[in-house]
């Protein structure tokens, strides 16, 4: 039920009550104009009434009408005006939906891996290492980069195979890779950095580690691609190819 519903019917009943009155008036009238023509002149018990007295509930009701009328008209207005904004979308009604969030723009930049094996080669649960050194920053809306994987793809014709990173541990990391030996720290980890602030239009620059259960060679010779996700999981590429 709309305000001007409750009002039409809060004016209805205030109006038969009003109506009441004013035929208790006229009531009292008709009496003194009775007694007028017969000659007694005005009974003593009916007190002469001025022309508010005699006509407020007539009075009262044209401004109840007035206010229902108000009322009415605000509503009927609320309901079906459109709010037009100014600026580039004049002209356009207006919305109560949110905008769309200016999305994530992820760029990445890697150069050549560094591959190794963090296990003898012969055991059973020999995997391959791969180390890549990426640059990453954000042209659109700030936001973690907290997923990191990268997919070796073979040139033989094998199925490509996807892992995610795994982080650098507090002590750190030695390399003895296809770029000569060196040490990385768990400072200079990209995946835990994006992690932990938010990408911005800052690059951000590190090494993300990653293991495969596939020969050094084949990881050697093939395209890998790395992939980072943002906060609300779009995912950005940027891939490496080897001569």
């Amino acid at each position: 039920m709309s305000v001007s519903d409750i009002v039409e019917i809060l004016v209805g009943l205030v109006s038969l009550y009003l109506l009441w009155q004013q035929n208790q008036i006229f009531k009292k009238q008709n009496e003194i104009f009775a007694a007028q023509a017969g000659g007694r002149g005005r009974p003593s018990n009916i007190p002469k009434m001025s022309v508010s007295r005699r006509y407020w509930p007539l009075l009262l009701m044209g401004a109840l009408v007035l206010v229902n009328a108000t009322i009415t008209g605000l509503d009927i207005y609320s309901r079906h005006h459109v709010v037009v904004e100014s600026g580039p979308t004049a002209g356009s009604p207006k919305s109560s939906v949110p905008a769309e969030e200016e999305p994530t723009k992820f760029l990445l930049t890697i150069g050549p891996p560094d591959v190794f094996i963090p296990t003898p080669k012969g055991s059973q649960n020999s995997r391959t290492g791969v180390l890549v050194r990426a640059t990453i920053w954000n042209t659109g809306k700030p936001s973690f980069a907290p997923e990191w994987s990268l997919t070796v793809i073979p040139r033989n014709g094998m199925t490509p195979v996807r892992e995610d990173s795994i982080p650098i541990n507090p002590m750190g990391l030695r390399v003895g890779g296809t770029n000569a030996a060196f040490e990385i720290s768990q400072d200079e980890d990209i995946s835990i950095k994006t992690k932990l602030a938010k990408v911005a239009e800052t690059p951000v620059e590190g090494s993300v580690r990653f293991f495969f259960h596939l020969p050094q060679s084949v990881v050697e010779n093939s395209r890998i691609k790395l992939t980072v996700k943002d906060s609300r999981g779009s995912e950005f590429n940027a891939e490496y190819s080897p001569n």
